[in-house]
C-alpha cells in the first residue's frame, strides 16, 4: 500500500513549500469536510458552503487546508493515520497555556466516514508566514522555541503516559530490527518488495544499522518528553515579526529522550541539511547554540540515531502493514546518518567540553 502523498503535506520535510494553499478541494471530499467541521467552528454553523483552500492537489480527503471566515482564517488537517489526538491536544494544549511558541489546537480527532474508512481531522488556527530560508538567525530563533518547549515538557504532568507509549513503540521497532536481521542472515531481502535491491545494495549500511541502533531511549540520562520531528516542515516563521512556531507534536505523544534527540534533530535539518560548506556551518552552529542558551553537546552519536529508527519505522511499516515508502526517502536516511561524520570535523562550537544532556534551563512543576 502507498501512502498518500497530501499525508505528509512535504514528503521530505527540509524542503518545503510556499504556504500559499492554492489547489481546489474535490467537490465531494470538500463537502465531507465542511459537514464535519461546522459544528467546532461557531462561525461556521450556519450559511453557505465552506470553501476550502488545499496546500497540494488533494486525491480525497486527505491534506491540508485554508478556511477562510470573516476576519478568521483556520488550519484543517485531515490525515489517514488516527494517531492519539486526545493526548497530542493535551500537550499541546500545556505547552500553549506555559506560553512555548506552540499552535494551539482547536479541535482534535473529528471523525471523517469517506468511502469506507474513516479519517482524523484537526482544527487550528491558521499562521500566516513562510518556513526556513537558511539564514543563522532563523537558526537561533528555532533553538530559542526549542529550548522553551524543552524546559515546559520537563514538567508535563502525562510523562508517565507518554515514556509507556515510547516503551511500546520501541517494542515495535526491535521487532522490526530483528526481521531485518534476520533478512541479512540469510541474504534474502524480499522483506522490502519491490525495494529489495535497495536493500541488497546497502546490505553493509543496514547491518551497521541493527548493530548500532537503541530502540528504547527512555532509560538514558535526562530523557523526558519532547517534540520528536524538528525539521523545517514543522516550523512556522510568522508574519510580520519572523518568530518561530513549532508545529506537529504528533510525534511528542510517544517521544521520550534525552534533548539531544530534538537538538540531532534540529541541527541535522537545519545546520547540516542542504550540505553547505563550512563557513555556514559554522554560523548556523554557533547561532543554535546561542538560541537554545547553553554549548551544545556531542551530537554525532544521535544524528545517527536518528536516520536509523527512522529507517526501523520505514520496515516495522513494510512488515506490519505492508505500508511502502519512497524510494528517495530510503536514500535521504542514509545521507542523514552519513551527516554525523560531517558534523565530527564541523568547527567549534559543536565540541566546547562535554556537558549532560539536559534542557537550557531547569524547570519545575507547576
Amino acid at each position: 500500500m502507498n501512502p498518500n502523498r497530501a499525508e505528509l503535506a512535504w514528503p521530505s520535510g527540509d524542503r518545503p513549500g510556499p504556504l500559499d494553499f492554492s489547489f481546489k478541494t474535490p467537490f465531494e471530499a470538500g463537502l465531507a469536510i465542511s459537514e464535519a467541521i461546522r459544528p467546532w467552528i461557531p462561525e461556521a454553523r450556519r450559511g453557505p458552503a465552506l470553501r476550502l483552500e488545499a496546500l497540494l492537489p488533494p486525491d480525497g480527503p486527505v491534506g491540508r487546508y485554508r478556511l477562510r471566515l470573516d476576519d478568521r482564517a483556520f488550519f484543517i488537517r485531515v490525515s489517514s493515520r488516527p494517531g492519539w489526538p486526545e493526548r497530542e491536544k493535551t500537550l499541546v494544549d500545556y505547552l500553549h497555556q506555559g506560553g512555548a511558541p506552540v499552535n494551539p489546537i482547536l479541535a482534535a480527532g473529528i471523525p471523517l466516514p469517506w468511502r469506507g474508512f474513516m479519517y482524523r481531522i484537526d482544527i487550528r488556527p491558521l499562521i500566516e508566514g513562510r518556513h526556513f530560508q537558511g539564514e543563522a538567525r532563523d537558526v537561533r530563533r528555532v533553538a530559542e522555541a526549542l529550548a522553551a518547549c524543552h524546559r515546559r515538557l520537563a514538567g508535563l504532568p502525562m510523562a508517565p503516559t507518554v515514556k509507556k507509549a515510547a516503551g511500546r513503540r520501541a517494542g515495535e521497532l526491535s521487532q522490526a530490527v530483528e526481521s531485518l536481521r534476520n533478512a541479512i542472515r540469510s541474504d534474502n531481502f524480499t522483506l522490502f518488495g519491490d525495494r529489495a535491491d535497495w536493500a541488497a545494495a546497502h546490505r553493509d549500511w543496514l547491518a551497521q544499522m541493527i548493530e548500532g541502533i537503541r530502540t528504547d531511549l527512555s532509560g538514558l540520562d535526562g530523557a523526558q518528553c519532547l517534540h520528536g520531528e524538528v525539521h523545517p516542515g514543522n516550523v512556522i516563521f510568522r508574519h510580520p515579526d519572523g518568530r518561530p512556531v513549532l508545529l506537529d507534536f504528533e510525534q511528542s505523544v510517544y517521544t521520550f529522550a534525552p534533548p539531544t534527540w530534538d537538538l540531532a534533530y534540529m541541527v541535522q535539518r537545519f545546520c547540516l541539511g542542504e550540505y553547505p560548506d563550512a563557513a555556514p556551518v559554522g554560523k548556523r552552529l554557533e547561532a543554535a547554540a546561542r538560541g537554545y542558551g547553553r554549548p551544545l553537546p556531542e551530537l554525532a552519536g544521535m544524528i545517527r540515531q536518528t536516520a536509523w529508527h527512522a529507517m526501523a519505522v520505514i520496515v516495522n511499516r513494510l512488515v506490519t502493514g505492508g505500508i511502502t515508502t519512497p524510494p528517495s526517502e530510503y536514500d535521504k536516511f542514509v545521507r542523514l546518518e552519513a551527516q554525523a561524520g560531517q558534523l565530527m570535523t564541523a568547527p567549534p562550537p559543536m565540541r566546547p567540553h562535554p556537558i549532560h544532556d539536559r534542557p537550557a534551563h531547569t524547570s519545575r512543576r507547576p
